[in-house]
Parts: structure tokens; C-alpha cells; sequence
């Protein structure tokens, strides 16, 4: 996270089905991607359904464009290259979770960018 970077948690009692290491890799590439996109705010929120764990992460950034909406989680693709990008962060945030039965989607919203990640659910 950049310095004055606001993070608000809520849902901290909901447990999280994935390895303390793990989830600190996947939330780490998440923030970091808010910080590089111009996030002021980053709100992570936990939720326990009958289907599963649900964490939804939403900043105030830049957000991702419908064009890159698709791609985002394959390897190699950034919108970064000329700073040092390597597109390999999100593709390595879905192969965590997927390791610990977890999926990744990104939700279109009309600013910002949010990702929802799901533990359990239709598995």
C-alpha cells in the first residue's frame, strides 16, 4: 500500500479457508495493483454464506477497462510493461487460490476496480 493510503477491513471475525502465507501473497498483489492504479481507498470485506466464504476487495483507482476485463488473469498480460510490469500477478493470485479451492472474478463496477474471490462456492 502507498503511504496515506486508507484500508478499511470489515468481516475480520469470518475465517478465511487458505494458508496465512497465501492469503498474504493474494491480498498482497491485490493492494499493490490498487496502489499502482491510483487508489486513495481500499475496502476488503469477508462474508460467510451457505455456499462458502466470499472476500470482496474494492478500491477507488483507475479500475480496469472493459478491453482488459478478460485478460487480466493470464500470464504476461499487463497494462505496466513499460514500468517493470510482468503480468504474472494475478495469474499467480488465481493459481493460490485455486490451489486452495478458491476462484477470483473481477466485477465490473463503474469506477474503481473489485474483485470478488469465492471459497467452496458450486464446488
Amino acid at each position: 500500500m502507498r503511504h496515506g493510503q486508507i484500508l478499511t477491513v470489515s468481516g475480520r471475525d469470518v475465517p478465511i479457508p487458505i494458508a496465512h502465507e497465501g492469503l498474504l501473497v493474494v491480498l498482497g498483489h491485490l493492494l499493490r495493483n490498487a496502489s499502482e492504479h491510483a487508489a486513495q481507498h481500499v475496502g476488503i470485506l469477508a462474508t460467510q454464506t451457505e455456499a462458502g466464504t466470499v472476500l470482496e476487495i474494492a478500491d477507488d483507482g483507475r479500475g480496469v477497462s472493459a478491453g482488459n476485463a478478460a485478460p487480466i488473469f493470464e500470464p504476461f498480460f499487463t497494462t505496466r510493461r513499460d514500468a517493470g510490469g510482468t503480468g504474472m500477478g494475478l495469474a499467480i493470485v488465481r493459481n493460490i487460490l485455486a490451489a486452495h479451492r478458491g476462484v477470483i472474478e473481477q466485477v465490473p463496477t463503474p469506477s474503481g476496480a473489485r474483485f470478488r474471490i469465492m471459497f467452496g462456492i458450486g464446488r
